[in-house]
């Protein structure tokens, strides 16, 4: 169960200069509650039951409010489709090439990563390692 509530939901989309419509405060709690970098389709999926009013458009739409509102992160790892992370602090990623599960992996400071870049300044770093994950390792081994 989240600490967050609707209301709460709703107070960060105020607080960052988004109008927080029922729809657009779902789409948050959802991405709070399963941090599984969800693509625009899984959110879909997840709140067409619970709001049929809901368009892929909207969820599109309110993913890339939240985006330049600085309240999520896209992620682009997956070839097929952008996922989207509600996680905005330094990490990096990484996909398992069998499952497709997306993870969270956590990265030293930029320093250490970008040595030789003193001069330059860093708005953005996206790392993303693509593989195979120990589960579906364990799975082959097993085969």
């Amino acid at each position: 169960m989240s600490m967050y509530s609707l209301k709460s939901y709703s107070s960060i989309l105020k607080e960052s200069g988004i109008k927080p419509s029922f729809q657009r405060v779902k789409i948050m709690e959802y991405l709070k509650n399963n941090l599984i970098h969800p693509t625009v389709n899984d959110i879909y999926d997840a709140l067409i039951d619970e709001i049929p009013s809901l368009s892929k458009t909207t969820v599109y739409n309110t993913l890339n409010l939240m985006k330049e509102h600085s309240l999520v992160r896209v992620l682009n790892i997956d070839e097929v489709e952008a996922r989207y992370d509600i996680n905005v602090s330094m990490h990096g990623h990484f996909m398992c090439k069998k499952c497709g599960e997306v993870k969270d992996v956590p990265i030293s400071t930029a320093e250490n990563i970008f040595c030789g870049m003193e001069d330059y300044e860093l708005d953005t770093i996206d790392v993303n390692l693509v593989g195979v994950c120990p589960e579906c390792r364990k799975k082959e081994k097993l085969n």
